[in-house]
């Protein structure tokens, strides 16, 4: 479903990704591929995923309809709000609530735990997205597509440290929760010290260099999901 969004969102996106220069390469931009046929291959993509949500629980059927609604507005947000990579960590992290509810019907889950696991997940999304949108920021002034890495505007460093910040501090109440070792402490202090790192490296007026931050949270996942391994 994550690919069926990327689609849908270039589909939707196609006249405005001609504009922005790291995107106007993109198959649908520069008409490589028609939006017809990029609409078949999002409806199977979406059968796709029909057929794997078919196979959990039906108490897990209603999270697909949403997970569907998340996918669907989520290219339309940039042209109403500036926060639609916040929509995106809503629509991204759903997989987590979907495992739990796979697993264990409604009654049976301890919810603070894992809305903090989803939470962490949400503001990770809102700061590598942010800084991923940093890249198309002069673009994006220009023919008025919002996002948070405008509306931060020369506090981003700011806002991104207490975003991360929000990230560790959701993780931590997990493992309070769960009562967690040393070790996942720890692993989780390194993952923090690193995005600190991460984050006073980064050259907001730089696309490459925000690029590169952009990739650095592929090593900041890694390590928390080793952390989370050890609960």
């Amino acid at each position: 479903m994550r690919s069926a969004g990327c689609t849908f969102n270039d589909l939707i996106d196609r006249n405005i990704d001609i504009h922005v220069n790291r995107t106007k390469l993109r198959p649908l931009a520069n008409k490589e591929i028609s939006p017809g046929y990029a609409f078949l291959f999002f409806i199977l993509q979406c059968l796709g995923g029909l057929i794997i949500l078919g196979c959990l629980p039906q108490r897990c059927w209603p999270l697909g309809l949403i997970g569907l609604v998340l996918l669907a507005i989520y290219p339309f947000m940039k042209r109403v709000t500036h926060w639609p990579q916040l929509v995106l960590g809503f629509a991204f992290n759903l997989g987590i609530i979907f495992g739990v509810v796979a697993v264990l019907p409604y009654g049976a889950i301890q919810w603070f735990p894992v809305l903090c696991l989803y939470g962490a997940g949400i503001f990770w999304t809102l700061g590598y997205d942010t800084i991923y949108a940093l890249q198309d920021k002069t673009d994006d002034l220009k023919i008025g597509v919002k996002s948070t890495a405008i509306y931060f505007g020369d506090t981003i460093k700011i806002a991104l440290s207490l975003i991360y910040s929000l990230v560790f501090v959701s993780l931590a109440l997990v493992g309070y929760w769960e009562n967690a070792n040393d070790i996942f402490y720890s692993l989780l202090g390194i993952s923090f010290f690193t995005t600190l790192v991460m984050l006073y490296r980064m050259n907001p007026h730089n696309e490459e260099n925000c690029q590169k931050a952009f990739n650095a949270n592929s090593y900041l996942g890694l390590l928390i999901w080793i952390a989370l391994l050890t609960l």
